[in-house]
Order: structure tokens, then sequence, then C-alpha cells
């Protein structure tokens, strides 16, 4: 799998046709990710006094990231600790 950073390159004909006989799937990426901001979703400003309330905060994150990509991702590992999303 090749995943890219919204770079033009992987749009030429000669570059498609490469990827397509190498066996490569491309993964798509929107432009404005949130998975990229994690902090700016929690708006730079959440305190948090028990690690319950960490996984609680980023398993709304990832449950705000599903409903925006659909099933675009299944599961995210984070700081030791596996979340599933809904």
């Amino acid at each position: 799998n090749l995943l890219h950073d919204n770079g033009r390159p992987h749009v030429a004909s000669t570059t498609i046709q490469k990827l397509h006989q190498l066996g490569i799937k491309v993964l798509l990426r929107p432009p404005y990710s949130p998975d990229f901001h994690f902090s700016h979703s929690l708006d730079n400003v959440k305190r948090f006094r028990k690690q319950e309330d960490i996984e609680n905060a980023f398993k709304q994150f990832l449950s705000e990231c599903t409903e925006y990509y659909g099933n675009y991702f299944k599961m995210c590992h984070f700081n030791g600790v596996t979340f599933f999303s809904n």
C-alpha cells in the first residue's frame, strides 16, 4: 500500500501504470485530515486528571473521525492502548 500526502505525482498516467503493475494500492487521505490534528480537536487546552479521562477523550476523537471518514480506519494504537472505532 502507498499512503501519499496528496501530492500530484500519483495521478500521472505512467505512475498509475507502474503502481498497478507492482500491485501497489494507493491509500487516499483527505487534504485536511483530522487524524493529523488530534490536539487541535481537543482545542489544545484540555487537561486530564486520570488516564481514563484521556482514553475517553481519544475514543470521542475516534468516533468523530469515524463519522467523518466512514470506515476509513477500524483501529488505532495510541500510547500503548489500542482503541477500536464503533
